[in-house]
């Protein structure tokens, strides 16, 4: 499995959010009105399929907005547990060789793949949950593991185009630790990232690159492959160790 190296592009706007950009320097968006995904819930992860059936659910539930023109919806289960935009689903599903399959940082949570086109326009996305490297849990009252709900409404914000926020109490700031689920509910800023892609318009802002890396199967033709993650805790502490400065990845 190759190891791709995909140049983003981020803007700054009046708020902490921050845009999604592909390798094109397109702001990454989904044109029709309505998203579905499916989850398998399958995977050695020592929780309830049903329980994690229902916390996605209210993870996609989380971006039903007031003024939010994009519907997530949850189109059942799949048995689907590859990274693959040629099957036309959009899955999450929980990934227990990470090494192998995935060939990304052990420290991420989870990824998400985004296909666009050249313009911008997302038609694909599939998130892979790493089972292998953490613990996961859907009780919100375990501090040894990694809340499902808390990570998962993370990574949907990727999935609509949105990067991590400059704020540590947004749903999208680019860090998390086990037994942390504040970050299951969207927070003001996380709201105003969302209504800026899909209800007032878009503010204009400056744009810087970032690069970021994992593996994953090549792209169909005329697609671009973005792939954008949440971190645990361990993430956070090595950025926090570095003496260089720059926006998160």
């Amino acid at each position: 499995m190759p190891l791709l190296a995909l140049a983003l592009l981020w803007s700054t706007t009046a708020n902490a959010y921050e845009h999604k950009y592909n390798d094109a320097g397109a702001l990454l968006h989904w044109k029709q009105p309505t998203v579905d995904f499916k989850l398998n819930p399958s995977g050695d992860h020592g929780m309830n399929p049903d329980d994690v059936e229902d916390h996605f659910i209210r993870a996609l539930d989380e971006f039903r907005i007031d003024g939010n023109h994009l519907s997530l919806e949850y189109l059942g289960r799949t048995s689907s547990q590859r990274i693959e935009y040629a099957d036309k689903e959009n899955v999450i599903y929980f990934e227990d060789d990470w090494d192998s399959n995935i060939g990304a940082d052990r420290t991420l949570l989870m990824l998400t793949f985004a296909y666009s086109t050249d313009d911008g326009e997302l038609v694909g996305a599939d998130i892979a949950v790493n089972n292998q490297h953490h613990d996961w849990t859907t009780s919100g009252a375990d501090e040894d593991r990694n809340d499902f709900y808390n990570a998962t409404s993370h990574e949907l914000g990727h999935a609509v185009g949105l990067a991590h926020s400059d704020l540590d109490e947004a749903t999208m700031w680019g860090s998390t630790h086990a037994g942390e689920t504040r970050k299951r509910t969207l927070s003001d800023d996380d709201i105003a990232g969302v209504l800026s892609l899909y209800g007032e318009p878009i503010a204009s802002g400056q744009r810087w690159a970032c690069s970021s890396s994992g593996g994953a199967p090549a792209g169909p033709l005329g697609l671009g492959l973005t792939i954008i993650a949440i971190a645990g805790l361990m993430r956070r502490r090595r950025e926090s160790d570095s003496k260089s400065e720059g926006p998160h990845r």
